[in-house]
């Protein structure tokens, strides 16, 4: 990890978690990824490891064809927010 320049307090770890959510931002199928990295179940893949990214959720945005003016994503405050 030092001669990889990873900060110090950073782990290994992190690593599985850049890479699953790197693939999953680039359109990698969930199932894919969950064999390539041995989770048992998707759900772990997706509820532990990806994560999301403001790049993907402008894409998500980008998709949906809303009539009228497009505009940018906007990201609410975590109280605002809902699952």
């Amino acid at each position: 990890m030092k001669r990889a320049g990873i900060k110090k307090d950073g782990h290994l770890h992190d690593l599985r978690r850049s890479y699953i959510t790197w693939a999953m931002d680039r359109g990698a199928n969930v199932k894919d990824v969950q064999i390539q990295v041995g989770h048992e179940d998707a759900s772990t893949t997706l509820k532990i490891y990806a994560q999301g990214t403001t790049e993907g959720q402008q894409r998500v945005a980008d998709l949906v064809d809303f009539p009228g003016p497009s505009g940018e994503l906007v990201e609410l405050p975590k109280s605002q927010a809902k699952a």
